[in-house]
């Protein structure tokens, strides 16, 4: 529930991505950087830009202050992300592309003065920031509130403050969602993009994606963003679940689509997986809830230990199909299924089309209320 502030550069390599339009490419392209610099320091002031590869920044060129002044024609080939690095002493992160940008700082507090004037980039992502600053307030409430309840083990509130947060996410994703909307095929929007879940905005983010390619087709953080699109469409909502084919524990091929003509949840967890063994009296009460109603469980198990995961079967309970390969992320079924963390799961429909993903808590049962009636 922390927040971190969207201008803060860590963020645009979280969702990456790739850029450019064609009279971008032409050599020569510039905007000019100017401003003030309230205590100027002996040294150099330093345009940086942020280099993929090397996820850090690196000396582009210098600017020269007189007096307290700066106008500088910055030259570029492509668009991106920089930061002015004030005497080591202050660093303002800046996204450079069509607008030129007026930066008066302190100079010489890390912490200090600072104003950004002119960048429409800057702008969408400070009113993004005010809009995020809103929803952190409310996730600490939140929060305090979800830690008072686990000490006093009140564990009706604490079920309710977890719906109370999984709400409050969804609220905030549609909250960015229109804040990118705001700032069109954009750097900005590039960065932005990285703070929702592509797996359940798969479909704003994949027509997102495509806006930016047109426009961006050299920017190394669009190409990336674009690469994990496609990397993620097989098992996007709306795509046929990929095939799984894996042993139960009596050693039989179980494959996935033997399910057809039933909605399956397939849950990827583990007996080590904490998160996911506090999930499963959650799916053991769907799966008993729904089961006569044309609802099944397809458990694909990342365990290492056979015997550790079949106590957990028999522990928690789970008495729906279950298989594995005991390869850990290794398995063919999570590498197919581009599986990174778990839990991890997708709702299928009888035709076998993926319709939902990483319903946990109610949300499960609502999903199955309504698809089930």
């Amino acid at each position: 529930m922390n927040f971190r502030s969207l201008i803060i550069l860590a963020t645009v390599i979280g969702g990456c991505a790739q850029s450019q339009s064609v009279e971008d490419t032409a050599i020569g392209k510039s905007v000019v950087v100017s401003g003030t610099v309230a205590s100027p320091q002996a040294g150099v002031v330093v345009i940086e830009e942020f280099a993929m590869e090397q996820r850090k920044f690196a000396a582009y060129d210098t600017v020269e202050v007189s007096a307290n002044a700066f106008d500088h024609t910055l030259y570029f080939d492509v668009p991106g992300y920089y930061r002015l690095n004030f005497y080591n002493k202050q660093f303002v992160n800046l996204i450079i592309d069509e607008d030129d940008i007026e930066v008066n700082v302190d100079g010489s507090d890390v912490n200090g003065f600072v104003e950004i004037k002119g960048s429409k980039d800057i702008d969408h992502l400070t009113r993004l920031n005010q809009v995020l600053q809103g929803f952190a307030d409310r996730e600490a409430g939140i929060n305090q509130t979800f830690q008072t309840a686990v000490a006093a083990k009140n564990n009706e509130q604490i079920e309710q403050m977890r719906d109370d947060y999984m709400s409050l996410q969804e609220e905030k994703a549609e909250a960015i969602k229109v804040e990118i909307s705001k700032m069109g095929i954009s750097l900005a929007a590039m960065q932005a993009v990285g703070l929702l879940d592509k797996d359940k905005e798969f479909a704003f983010v994949d027509e997102l994606t495509s806006g930016l390619i047109k426009k961006y087709p050299n920017v190394e953080f669009v190409k990336n963003l674009s690469t994990e699109i496609e990397r993620m469409r097989p098992v996007a909502v709306g795509s046929t679940a990929p095939e799984i084919s894996l042993q139960n524990p009596d050693g039989q091929v179980t494959p996935l689509s033997s399910f057809r003509g039933k909605y399956v949840l397939v849950d990827f967890w583990a007996e080590w997986c904490k998160p996911c063994r506090a999930e499963n009296p959650n799916i053991v009460k769907a799966y008993h809830r729904f089961k006569d109603k044309g609802f099944e469980v397809y458990g694909v198990s990342l365990d290492r230990t056979r015997d550790k995961w079949l106590k957990a079967i028999a522990d928690d309970g789970l008495e729906w199909t279950q298989v594995s390969d005991l390869q850990y992320f290794n398995s063919e079924a999570a590498r197919t299924y581009n599986i990174s963390a778990i839990p991890f799961s997708i709702l299928v429909n009888p035709e076998g089309v993926i319709i939902a993903k990483n319903l946990r808590g109610k949300a499960l049962h609502e999903k199955l209320e309504e698809v089930l009636n």
